[in-house]
């Protein structure tokens, strides 16, 4: 089994609604490349994504469900 573990990747919402310009956007940037060019390594999607840390700012619904298609969309299929 093929583990991608992520921590602290601290979605937060901008204005009341969720944008994707916080401090650490080009940090998660660099996080997709970097799955991109393993997955490319390994010739393979991880089978599970773990994160741990805070993944939501502020605890809010919408940052954990962005989170979620963030994550959905770092390892896609091919």
């Amino acid at each position: 089994m093929l583990i991608l573990h992520l921590s602290d990747i601290h979605f937060r919402k901008n204005g009341g609604r969720y944008q994707d310009r916080t401090p650490n956007h080009h940090l998660r940037n660099e996080l997709v490349r970097d799955i991109e060019a393993m997955q490319g390594k390994i010739g393979t999607n991880p089978d599970v994504i773990l994160i741990s840390g805070d993944i939501a700012f502020a605890g809010d619904k919408d940052e954990y469900e962005f989170a979620t298609k963030w994550a959905g969309r770092a390892v896609q299929e091919d």
